[in-house]
């Protein structure tokens, strides 16, 4: 399940689009739908979407209702999760997290 898009100046939660929206008919049956030209355009947002993210300059943003809260805390969790640092701090990192 997603998180609330938040809009940071007016901090309402922003509606979902066709391709977000759980309830939409292109997730009616469960299976993963064909590929569509409003599909196409949702990887595109994504992908600026993530951009913006990761410049932390996200105007409608789903990292503060996350579980990680902002990017650092997401990038502490790749590095946790991918074993890229000594267990030992690793195991301190993965405390802050």
């Amino acid at each position: 399940m997603l998180t609330p898009k938040i809009n940071s100046d007016t901090n309402e939660i922003e509606p979902e689009d066709i391709a977000t929206d759980r309830n939409s008919k292109i997730y009616k049956d469960n299976r993963t739908p064909n590929y569509t030209v409003d599909i196409f355009e949702d990887v595109g947002r994504a992908v600026a979407i993530a951009l913006l993210e990761f410049a932390e300059i996200n105007p409608i943003s789903r990292m503060p209702t996350s579980h990680y809260k902002n990017l650092e805390s997401v990038r502490k969790e790749l590095i946790v999760q991918n074993s890229l640092l000594p267990y030992d701090q690793m195991k301190e990192m993965r405390k802050e997290v």
